[in-house]
């Protein structure tokens, strides 16, 4: 019951995100531009303070320090509890099961897909309201270069940032299924139109 569980919630882990290399300089100060021109932006949406944007940049810097370190078990730390929660009790398992069983998973699956390089582009993310105007949100375009078996292929998704119970998380928001666990979860999701992900060889 793990196995198929584990596939679902790797998805929304760490495809949209992946990566073992930080961008060059160059492109670092470029980024950083560009987010503290979305960041005043960002401060004018209801729900949407400058602690908030803090919260989400600093999630965001977590998850490239991770990925540049390889730790991409790690990096279910960037995916809100409450989805682990939910699928574990769905598969008859203790989180820490489940999440030990992830950890596995994602061991055994790197050791066949290099993952090369990714991009999140903060400067494009500009905070959205729910259509109940309950909720704010932010959709971050996301790019991934993968190699599986020798041949590379790139990635284009969105990554959802989203609060839950005060803190900011990511997750991938390009599959019917992740995006129907999404809504189960926060119902202001329901009337959302996510981007549809796209993969192409690289």
């Amino acid at each position: 019951m793990i196995r198929p569980v584990c596939v679902s919630l790797a998805a929304l882990l760490y495809v949209s995100v992946g990566g073992c290399q930080q961008p060059a300089a160059q492109e670092a100060g470029r980024a950083d531009s560009a987010q503290s021109v979305a960041s005043a932006a960002m401060e004018e949406v209801k729900g949407f303070s400058s602690a908030d944007r803090a919260k989400v940049e600093a999630r965001v810097a977590d998850l490239n320090r991770m990925m540049a370190a390889g730790d991409m078990a790690g990096a279910m730390d960037v995916v809100p509890p409450r989805l682990f929660q939910t699928i574990a009790a769905r598969a008859g398992v203790s989180e820490a099961e489940f999440r030990a069983a992830m950890r596995e998973m994602i061991a055994a699956q790197m050791q066949s897909v290099s993952l090369v390089s990714y991009n999140m582009d903060m400067a494009a993310a500009t905070p959205i309201r729910t259509p109940d105007d309950a909720r704010t949100y932010l959709l971050i375009p996301t790019m991934t270069v993968m190699e599986v078996n020798g041949q590379r292929v790139k990635s284009t998704t969105s990554t959802l940032a989203l609060e839950d119970e005060g803190e900011w998380y990511l997750i991938r928001v390009d599959d019917a299924n992740q995006v129907a666990l999404i809504r189960e979860l926060w119902p202001e999701f329901a009337a959302v139109e996510f981007p549809v992900g796209t993969t192409e060889p690289a």
